[in-house]
């Protein structure tokens, strides 16, 4: 909320520059850029959020895979091997 009240300030300023047709380019480029210099820190922000998020839901998705990863059933009868094909046609010969 510190980022969303630095950019609707950034955005006023701007705004209140691009009113006043005296205004000088510089002015509104330096205006121009501390908007999105706090944009930039909001999109920041919101991308650490989302990676923390998604790592929370991986980690979640994972101990529970492992919790229960025991090999039953069919799971257990799996071999690893390896195999040559024979041509049925050579082997007629």
């Amino acid at each position: 909320t510190e980022e969303k009240t630095k950019i609707e300030e950034a955005l006023k300023e701007a705004e209140e520059v691009l009113k006043d047709r005296n205004a000088s380019k510089d002015a509104l480029a330096a205006k121009s850029e501390t908007l999105a210099t706090a944009s930039q820190k909001l999109g920041e922000a919101m991308y650490a959020a989302a990676q923390a998020e998604a790592a929370a839901q991986q980690q979640g998705a994972g101990g529970a895979a492992g919790n229960g990863n025991t090999q039953s059933g069919d799971d257990a009868k799996v071999v690893d091997a390896e195999f040559t094909e024979v041509d049925q046609d050579k082997k007629k010969e």
